[in-house]
């Protein structure tokens, strides 16, 4: 499922018993990397994982640019 990547980053990131700051970059290049097309993805998967991984990296990109 082409969402699961994102169930897993929301049960990472949700947890209250733990901090999150420092993984939150590791979960967002995880998340982007796992939206990158395979060979087998049809050309209709292939369109909805590259629209969420460009909204991913827009969304995230102060992330990578600001050094911490």
């Amino acid at each position: 499922n082409v969402l699961d990547p994102f169930e897993a980053a929301t049960q990472k990131l949700s947890v209250d018993s733990s901090p999150t700051l420092s993984i939150v970059l590791p979960v967002v290049t995880n998340l982007i990397t796992r939206l990158e097309n395979r060979s087998n993805d049809s050309l209709f998967l292939q369109e909805i994982k590259g629209n969420l991984r460009r909204s991913v990296e827009e969304r995230f990109k102060d992330v990578y640019q600001n050094k911490l």
